[in-house]
């Protein structure tokens, strides 16, 4: 399956802020594995991660409570722009719409775009408002080498060593700040299109990331795909090699249409392979569920809609929140005639998501 276009879609970049949080300096990173150690874990691993359901179950999640937290809204994204920028005599639908999504808690995309000396400030600027007022910003990874298989949002950075600086700098960012942290969309689910030696660098890569952004105390969801994609069996192997149980869980149905009650079963089939995993899934355009099956059908496919707002109570034990993780509205590629490239806003697009959209 193709996987989601969203390269571009996070790249405006707002003034930086580079101070630490007020009366907080920037404690030193922990690794809580060694790259030796590491490496022998993950050979270990892999051939079960790639096989499917293992014979016995592991230990539960790490979970870090957010049920009940607040979730932060930017006051300068893209909708907001947009909003800002409409001429005062326009139809009132989209201005209503644009200031709908506007108005709701969006991650914000750190990836390859963004320079290893600028990240960190990147990051911190993403997640220091929200700290500053008590409230959880929410932050999506997107720059693992090989990202995307050739596909619309193909790149990520250069080489392993690359990634972990540039990880490095922005665990730096965000340290004592306590985002939730979406770690790299599609990595797991695309692994069948590495060769073995690519896939044993990017569990690696994977397991490093875990443990240097839980140890400036992010909340980190490694991406689980989606239930149209692969079984709970081999995705609950995948997210086990990539240390899940390091995390704070596992993220589905980012930048995706599939229902959340849809997702909420596979999500909780995953879990029960692993001991109790907690997950969150993306509802940003849920509200219709998945599109029939068709070529592009994960491709800006009409007649979906915005699912649930962004909220940290679920009334789900296992699902500590449902995020928009995708912005709605941005197009995922220029897969039919007239569709705009990935990672440009859609005001059409996002009008026809509200219009559409779940109470």
């Amino acid at each position: 399956m193709t996987a989601l276009a969203r390269t571009a879609e996070h790249r405006t970049v707002r003034h930086l802020r580079t101070s630490p949080p007020r009366g907080r300096g920037l404690p030193s990173l922990r690794v809580v594995l060694t790259t030796g150690l590491l490496r022998t874990i993950v050979a270990g691993m892999l051939a079960a991660a790639l096989g499917g359901c293992a014979s016995s179950q592991q230990p539960s999640a790490v979970s870090v409570p957010i049920t009940g937290r607040v979730l932060y809204t930017a006051p300068n994204s893209v909708a907001t722009q947009v909003l800002r920028g409409l001429p005062g005599n326009g139809n009132a639908v989209v201005p209503a719409a644009l200031g709908y999504i506007a108005s709701q808690p969006v991650a914000d995309w750190l990836g390859d775009w963004v320079p290893a000396d600028k990240v960190g400030a990147v990051a911190r600027q993403a997640a220091q408002p929200a700290y500053e007022v008590g409230k959880v910003a929410v932050i999506a990874i997107y720059a693992i080498p090989d990202r995307d298989c050739k596909g619309f949002s193909a790149g990520g950075l250069a080489t392993s060593d690359a990634y972990r600086s540039w990880l490095t700098a922005l665990a730096h960012g965000i340290s004592g700040l306590g985002p939730i942290v979406i770690l790299e969309p599609d990595s797991l689910a695309q692994l069948d299109c590495l060769t073995v030696a690519q896939q044993s660098d990017r569990l690696l890569a994977l397991n490093q990331a875990v443990d240097l952004l839980t140890g400036v105390g992010a909340r980190v969801y490694l991406d689980g795909g989606h239930a149209g994609w692969q079984s709970p069996a081999v995705m609950a192997q995948r997210l086990r090699a990539a240390g899940v149980d390091r995390a704070s869980g596992f993220a589905l149905n980012v930048s995706n249409f599939d229902s959340t009650a849809a997702e909420t079963a596979y999500g909780h089939a995953i879990s029960a392979i692993l001991g109790g995993a907690h997950f969150v899934i993306d509802t940003s355009r849920s509200g219709r569920g998945a599109p029939p099956s068709a070529a592009l059908n994960w491709c800006n496919p009409q007649g979906r809609g915005l699912g649930q707002a962004p909220t940290t109570i679920t009334r789900d034990p296992l699902v500590d929140a449902y995020l928009w993780v995708k912005t709605p509205g941005v197009s995922d590629g220029a897969c039919r005639p007239g569709d705009p490239p990935a990672g440009r806003f859609w005001p059409a697009y996002a009008v026809g998501l509200y219009q559409r959209r779940t109470a």
